[in-house]
């Protein structure tokens, strides 16, 4: 089984690093950044996030002398004998409806 996913992250132009982690400085115009080789360990953006908020993260970019890149990734998902795993007998929209009935039957009839 395949899935992708897209997500921005920023990337520092001059080592090629992305961004793990920034805290403002309390009391200052200051802050504190880290950097990480692998993109794994990123701090990500969800690209329809970047769509509603572009000018912060285009500011963070600037700050942080960094560009706003798109990752696009694809993941196989597989169990550990490389075989495709079996889909689930039930998907969380089922179980969540399942889960809400049963809550709403105990409440009326005080239990099972």
């Amino acid at each position: 089984m395949k899935q992708q996913k897209t997500f921005i992250v920023l990337r520092d132009k001059k080592t090629g690093y992305f961004l793990s982690a920034y805290k403002n400085r309390t009391g200052r115009l200051a802050y504190e950044a880290s950097w990480v080789e692998c993109v794994n360990d990123a701090l990500i953006i969800p690209e329809d996030r970047l769509i509603k908020e572009e000018n912060i993260y285009k500011g963070m970019a600037r700050i942080f002398e960094a560009e706003l890149i798109r990752v696009k990734a694809e993941f196989l998902i597989e169990t550990l004998d490389e075989k495709e795993p079996n889909e689930p007998l039930q998907n969380v929209d089922d179980i969540n409806k399942e889960k809400f009935l049963r809550s709403l039957v105990e409440g009326i009839f005080g239990g099972e």
